[in-house]
Protein backbone atom coordinates (compact mmCIF):
# COMPACT_ATOMS: atom_id res chain seq x y z
CA UNK A 1 0.00 0.00 0.00
CA UNK A 2 1.04 3.60 -0.57
CA UNK A 3 2.63 5.50 2.28
CA UNK A 4 0.50 8.39 3.48
CA UNK A 5 1.04 11.32 5.80
CA UNK A 6 -1.77 13.39 7.24
CA UNK A 7 -0.52 16.95 7.61
CA UNK A 8 -1.08 19.28 10.52
CA UNK A 9 -0.95 22.30 8.20
CA UNK A 10 -4.40 23.87 8.57
CA UNK A 11 -3.55 26.48 5.93
CA UNK A 12 -3.07 23.89 3.18
CA UNK A 13 -5.24 24.48 0.16
CA UNK A 14 -7.59 22.07 -1.57
CA UNK A 15 -5.89 21.90 -4.94
CA UNK A 16 -3.51 19.10 -5.81
CA UNK A 17 0.21 19.33 -6.29
CA UNK A 18 0.95 17.46 -9.52
CA UNK A 19 3.30 17.59 -12.43
CA UNK A 20 1.88 19.40 -15.47
CA UNK A 21 2.85 16.53 -17.77
CA UNK A 22 0.56 14.20 -15.81
CA UNK A 23 -2.53 15.74 -17.39
CA UNK A 24 -4.50 13.47 -19.68
CA UNK A 25 -5.56 14.84 -23.08
CA UNK A 26 -9.27 15.63 -23.31
CA UNK A 27 -10.29 13.91 -20.06
CA UNK A 28 -10.59 14.87 -16.45
CA UNK A 29 -7.32 14.09 -14.64
CA UNK A 30 -7.61 10.91 -12.54
CA UNK A 31 -5.23 9.43 -10.01
CA UNK A 32 -5.40 5.89 -8.62
CA UNK A 33 -4.37 5.56 -4.96
CA UNK A 34 -3.90 2.50 -2.78
CA UNK A 35 -4.55 3.61 0.78
CA UNK A 36 -3.95 1.84 4.07
CA UNK A 37 -4.67 4.34 6.85
CA UNK A 38 -5.31 3.19 10.39
CA UNK A 39 -8.29 4.55 12.29
CA UNK A 40 -5.85 6.00 14.82
CA UNK A 41 -3.99 7.96 12.12
CA UNK A 42 -7.19 9.34 10.64
CA UNK A 43 -8.39 10.31 14.11
CA UNK A 44 -5.99 13.27 13.96
CA UNK A 45 -8.35 14.79 11.35
CA UNK A 46 -11.35 14.50 13.66
CA UNK A 47 -9.36 15.99 16.52
CA UNK A 48 -8.53 19.04 14.40
CA UNK A 49 -4.79 18.32 14.18
CA UNK A 50 -4.78 17.45 10.46
CA UNK A 51 -6.33 19.02 7.38
CA UNK A 52 -4.39 17.63 4.43
CA UNK A 53 -3.46 14.21 3.10
CA UNK A 54 -0.20 13.69 1.22
CA UNK A 55 -0.05 10.54 -0.90
CA UNK A 56 1.62 9.01 -3.96
CA UNK A 57 -0.50 7.53 -6.75
CA UNK A 58 0.28 4.31 -8.64
CA UNK A 59 2.30 6.24 -11.24
CA UNK A 60 4.50 7.85 -8.59
CA UNK A 61 2.89 11.31 -8.68
CA UNK A 62 2.76 13.17 -5.38
CA UNK A 63 -0.70 14.40 -4.42
CA UNK A 64 -2.06 16.67 -1.71
CA UNK A 65 -5.79 16.81 -0.99
CA UNK A 66 -8.18 17.66 1.86
CA UNK A 67 -8.51 15.00 4.55
CA UNK A 68 -12.28 15.54 4.47
CA UNK A 69 -12.34 13.74 1.08
CA UNK A 70 -11.76 10.48 2.97
CA UNK A 71 -14.55 11.01 5.48
CA UNK A 72 -17.15 8.85 3.69
CA UNK A 73 -14.70 5.94 3.48
CA UNK A 74 -13.69 5.57 7.14
CA UNK A 75 -14.50 2.30 8.91
CA UNK A 76 -13.75 1.11 12.43
CA UNK A 77 -10.39 -0.20 11.14
CA UNK A 78 -9.49 2.93 9.14
CA UNK A 79 -9.40 3.58 5.40
CA UNK A 80 -8.24 0.70 3.24
CA UNK A 81 -8.53 0.03 -0.48
CA UNK A 82 -8.04 1.44 -3.95
CA UNK A 83 -9.47 4.87 -4.72
CA UNK A 84 -9.84 7.15 -7.73
CA UNK A 85 -9.22 10.86 -7.19
CA UNK A 86 -10.52 13.17 -9.95
CA UNK A 87 -9.73 16.83 -10.55
CA UNK A 88 -10.90 19.56 -12.87
CA UNK A 89 -8.56 21.34 -15.31
CA UNK A 90 -7.49 23.70 -12.49
CA UNK A 91 -6.42 20.73 -10.33
CA UNK A 92 -9.32 21.18 -7.92
CA UNK A 93 -10.71 18.04 -6.36
CA UNK A 94 -14.07 17.12 -7.93
CA UNK A 95 -14.40 13.45 -7.01
CA UNK A 96 -13.02 10.79 -4.71
CA UNK A 97 -14.42 7.27 -4.88
CA UNK A 98 -13.52 3.78 -3.80
CA UNK A 99 -12.69 1.37 -6.61
CA UNK A 100 -12.23 -1.69 -4.41
CA UNK A 101 -11.68 -2.59 -0.81
CA UNK A 102 -8.60 -4.35 0.50
CA UNK A 103 -10.60 -6.06 3.20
Amino acid sequence: MTALVISTDKNAYASLVIDEDSLQDGTMPRYILDLDISAETYLSYYQGRAATVFAVDRQGRRLRFPAMALRNHITHTGIHGTFCLETDDNHRLVGFRRLKSSW
